[in-house]
């Protein structure tokens, strides 16, 4: 076990100069890239309402699909992960992005709008089991770390995306602004067809049936369930706030779009911050303590966004909320990678796929709740936090007593 770790060790510190571009600024600005359009789609989700006559439970049923499009995409995208095709999937995954997204704008028809829009979010859920788990796979004792700086990319993404459709909204078409979109993709497909040699590939180069059973097998422990419970509740958590909050801020704060998006990125960029910031805290022994504290931090920050008169409550509440229930993401990835083990991009598939379609009944929960009353749907994603943190907590003790 010591030569293995010693091994493990000298991966993560042999990283070439090519290696190190790519990891922590090609694959944190593809992740951004793919992510751009969807980053766009909270602010869009009013226009488009309007544009379609949709209620707030019918945009919760349009995100929820795009989030089951993107949950089925990441197992077989890691199965590909696993061959000699990753080099040339990912640069894939970018053009697919921006040809779905642009086509869901040129159609007026509201099921073909849909098609596109799914198979959009498919496309860029499909980059990141293959990214992340290549960055794992280089970076085995530094994986909350490596996972929040790819995470960082997206984030950026989404801090801009938002700013610039709500912006942009004032000036033209929710159409034009998603065709807009897709100009990061289209940028970055082009230069990762040209970074792709040195994006390592798997050494086995296959994967049967046999890894599958395998894989599915070290899943089977009760602590590997309920950590699975504990990211499940966590994307609930996510998706429920993403959904539901542009809408709240317009619908019940009555603040503008420019004004929504501006908060609405305020709360990413702290998810970015918190990230990385959280990944280092939790690569240590502090882990679990980090975690559970972050997400009872979650509950408490609801409360500012709900009772809260004004900015001066409403800033605070979401830089907190950011900060620590989007940043701790990969630390609770990073955590469930550890307990299960393996063949990392294919356990990534699977543990992105598995909270990603628990996750998309978090906005279609908050989109009902919304439909009765908004503020109750941000009070919802404080309870899901706390239901990660009391399953966390029992994690903990079993862990213990076994």
């Amino acid at each position: 076990m010591k030569d293995d770790s010693q091994k493990e060790l000298l991966k993560t510190k042999s990283l070439t100069k090519q290696e190190k571009l790519l990891y922590f600024v090609g694959f944190p600005t593809g992740h951004g890239a793919v992510d751009f359009p969807f980053g766009a789609m909270w602010l869009l989700a009013p226009a488009i309402a309007n544009s379609f006559g949709m209620s707030p439970t019918q945009i919760g049923y349009l995100f929820t699909a795009k989030i089951l499009g993107t949950g089925f995409a990441y197992i077989p995208a890691a199965l590909i992960g696993e061959t000699h095709l990753r080099r040339r999937f990912l640069p894939f995954t970018l053009f697919l992005v921006a040809s779905s997204y642009f086509l869901a704008s040129a159609f007026g028809n509201y099921l073909i709008f849909v098609v596109f829009m799914v198979t959009g979010a498919a496309a860029a859920g499909a980059w990141h089991p293959v990214a992340m788990g290549t960055l794992t796979e280089r970076m085995p004792d530094k994986k909350a770390f490596a996972l929040g700086v790819h995470f960082v990319g997206g984030s950026v993404a989404e801090v801009i995306a938002p700013i610039s459709a709500g912006f942009l909204l004032v000036i033209t078409g929710w159409r034009q602004v998603m065709q807009c979109t897709i100009v990061p993709a289209l940028i970055l497909g082009t230069i990762f067809l040209r970074m792709t040699k040195y994006i390592q590939i798997p050494s086995e180069g296959s994967f049967g049936l046999q890894d599958i059973k395998a894989t599915l097998f070290r899943m089977r422990s009760p602590v590997t369930v309920l950590m699975f419970l504990v990211l499940g509740f966590h994307s609930m958590a996510i998706m429920g706030l993403f959904t539901m909050i542009p809408l709240y801020l317009q619908s019940e704060r009555y603040l503008s779009s420019e004004l929504t998006g501006s908060l609405f990125s305020l709360m990413i960029f702290a998810g970015a911050i918190g990230a990385p910031v959280l990944g280092t805290l939790t690569d240590s022994k502090l882990q679990r303590r980090v975690i559970l504290l972050s997400l009872v931090g979650v509950i408490v920050a609801t409360i500012p966004l709900v009772f809260g008169d004004g900015l001066i409550y409403l800033i605070p509440g979401i830089m907190v909320i950011g900060f620590l229930l989007l940043g701790l993401r990969p630390s609770l990835l990073a955590m469930l990678l550890n307990i299960i083990g393996g063949r990392q991009t294919t356990v990534m598939g699977i543990v992105l796929a598995g909270s990603e379609i628990v996750g998309s009944f978090g906005s279609l929960l908050s989109g009902i709740i919304g439909g009765f009353d908004l503020s109750l749907s941000i009070v919802f994603v404080g309870m899901l936090a706390g239901l990660s943190a009391l399953l966390l907590a029992v994690l903990t003790a079993y862990a213990a007593e076994n």
